[in-house]
């Protein structure tokens, strides 16, 4: 039984995770790239700054987490990804840190 929608190959998925330093302490911070797209979640927290990967590897992304009519309050990230790891800068706008965040395995259950 397939469901409507669903597929039944598994998109290809490349997994980074490390610390980036810069901000007074080093900061966890995850990023997946999933095909041309990749999400980064600074803090291995809730908020995700999402993106598309350019051809060349680089990103750029950045999300506002202020409501409407608030000034804003950017987190942005910039950055470089091969299959050994992502070069990643990121900023808000009380600090900025950076750092290279190795490829780690993805793995799939049976």
């Amino acid at each position: 039984m397939l469901l409507a929608g669903c597929s039944t190959a598994l998109s290809e998925q490349t997994r980074y995770h490390g610390t980036l330093t810069g901000c007074g302490a080093p900061i966890p911070a995850s990023l997946v790239r999933d095909g041309a797209t990749f999400a980064f979640a600074p803090g291995d927290g809730v908020l995700v700054i999402k993106g598309t990967v350019a051809p060349d590897g680089s990103v750029s992304g950045a999300l506002n987490i202020q409501p409407p009519g608030k000034p804003p309050f950017a987190l942005t990230i910039r950055g470089r990804l091969d299959p050994a790891g992502a070069e990643l800068s990121y900023a808000s706008p009380r600090c900025q840190a950076s750092g290279r965040l190795p490829a780690v395995p993805v793995s799939i259950l049976p």
